[in-house]
């Protein structure tokens, strides 16, 4: 029996080829943490198969002599896909070792992939990320080596919406434009002004805190997962920090309405012109804030700006970047005090020593927070650097070749045994015994491009953590594995706790008693 010209055998076994060839693709939408940190995309990529599936039955009506042949090209490139996979695929032109199978599954599931592959290859790998082949190296001493050495060849691939700021967003610049406006954020992003919001940071939290501990209790046994309300807290600091715009004002509400439309990810569904109306809405309201300045405009950055360079407060290149670095920042923040929160949870005798330095003196217990949240970094929110190869690099007898990606693994990085003893545990006290390089810990990036909010965050990072566990016990009341969303891991979404007002507390003892 024959379909055709091909017998009914060969046309079967190439239905099956030709449903096969995307498995690539199916590996991708297949993965829960895509579809969350991607979900445009996914859609897109589920339209594309339909699509897909569309043309082969089209084919198969009007076309059918062209499904052998169809499903052979499509053995082929599956067959030349695996071959490209091997380990030690590229060893006659010095690529790295490593997989370029086209969609690795482990980056989406395994929180130690690139530590593995590490662990597997030496401390520089190759891999594929989203189709693109990439290079890995292990760590800031590697990364920090790396940008030594090949600085002049290494870019920084932009995100999309650094398209809509005049010169781009300022991690994504030329060198010399670069050096311009980081000038300016630098001077701007000051102790001066942290040190002046602190008040306002800390009654912010208290009230908020409380909210939030007053809604964990209101279902006994439910309690509440942290990150939503954490965000919202953390949206309301850095608005102020950043522009000089308190919570109580109509401003605020405005800008926690257009900041739900501010896309940071690497795809959007939003068409472009929406995005811009909300850019110039939020400009907008930045603008007008500059023009308080010096009279009634409160400590922040903004007013840092103005009062150093008036003209610089007003051009769009560093309004636009101001807009996403409340975003960025935000988001950021966010993900690094839910993690703080999950980890004092796991480890309560933290939590109740930060009580005790706190309530012994601020500078004890400033020192104590300080260490919980150097220690947090390290094994939850140290950054991941990504640059691309303007031109072939030779590094450690390897070759990197032009326009594949670089990726620094910090996270992996900050877990050698051999700097970091028992990595994996939770120790802040390590900090306290010794002081580390650069190259040994870098939890805030690496080179020039490398993070000017530290500030920021070792000030609003032991203001939380303060005001939690003085004011409140954490309970966890239940957990699950971490999950992998926003380009970073995330504590599970079925984590839940409940804040115990520790005066209340008190006060039932002292009744019971």
């Amino acid at each position: 029996m024959s379909v055709g010209q091909f017998p009914l055998g060969a046309v079967v076994v190439a239905y099956l080829v030709l449903g096969v060839a995307p498995w690539p693709v199916y590996r991708l939408v297949s993965l829960p943490s895509f579809r969350r940190e991607y979900s445009c995309l996914a859609i897109r990529v589920g339209l594309l198969i339909a699509s897909y599936f569309a043309f082969l039955a089209a084919i198969s009506v009007f076309l059918p002599e062209l499904i052998v042949p169809m499903a052979i090209v499509a053995a082929c490139l599956l067959i030349a896909e695996r071959w490209r996979a091997r380990a030690n695929f590229g060893q006659r032109s010095n690529y790295p070792p490593g997989s370029l199978t086209l969609v690795p599954r482990g980056p989406w599931v395994d929180d130690r992939f690139f530590g593995k592959q590490a662990d597997r290859y030496g401390p520089v790998f190759k891999m594929s990320h989203f189709f693109r082949p990439m290079v890995c190296v292990l760590g800031p001493r590697e990364g920090l080596q790396l940008f030594r050495e090949s600085s002049d060849r290494l870019i920084t691939p932009p995100m999309r919406f650094s398209a809509f700021i005049p010169n781009g967003f300022l991690r994504y610049m030329e060198p010399a434009v670069h050096e311009k406006y980081r000038a300016i954020f630098r001077r701007a992003f000051s102790k001066a002004v942290l040190s002046e919001c602190r008040p306002y940071f800390e009654a912010v939290l208290a009230r908020d805190l409380s909210k939030m501990a007053a809604l964990s209790r209101k279902q006994p046994g439910d309690g509440i997962h942290p990150a939503s309300y954490i965000s919202d807290v953390v949206f309301k600091l850095v608005v102020r920090l950043f522009i000089g715009v308190n919570e109580t004002s109509d401003e605020m509400s405005q800008l926690q309405e257009l900041y739900e439309r501010v896309v940071i990810g690497k795809t959007s569904c939003s068409p472009a012109i929406d995005e811009a109306q909300v850019n110039d809405a939020i400009t907008g309201i930045i603008l007008r804030q500059v023009e308080k300045a010096p009279a009634t405009l409160p400590a922040c950055f903004l007013a840092e700006i103005v009062r150093k360079d008036a003209n610089a407060a007003r051009e769009r290149t560093v309004v636009m970047n101001l807009v996403y670095m409340i975003k960025i920042v935000t988001s950021d923040l966010s993900g690094l005090f839910t993690w703080l929160i999950k980890l004092l949870t796991d480890n309560q005798q933290w939590t109740e020593k930060l009580y005790v330095a706190a309530e012994n003196s601020e500078c004890e217990g400033e020192q104590v927070a300080t260490l919980i949240l150097k220690e947090s970094l390290r094994l939850e929110r140290s950054e991941f650097i990504f640059r691309k190869a303007a031109a072939p690099i030779e590094y450690k007898g390897f070759t990197i070749p032009k326009n594949w990606i670089v990726r620094v693994c910090i996270r992996d990085g900050h877990r050698d045994p051999n700097t970091f003893p028992d990595p994996d545990t939770f120790n802040p006290d390590r900090f306290s015994k010794r002081s580390y390089s650069r190259e040994e810990y870098s939890p805030l990036g690496l080179g020039a491009h490398s993070c000017l909010g530290e500030q920021v965050i070792y000030t609003l990072g032991p203001a939380f953590l303060i005001e939690l566990t003085r004011s409140f016990e954490i309970h966890k009341l239940r957990d699950g594995p971490r999950e992998y969303g926003r380009s970073h891991w995330e504590p599970s979404s079925t984590l839940r706790i409940e804040l115990i007002d520790r005066k209340n507390r008190s006060k039932k003892v002292e009744s019971n008693l």
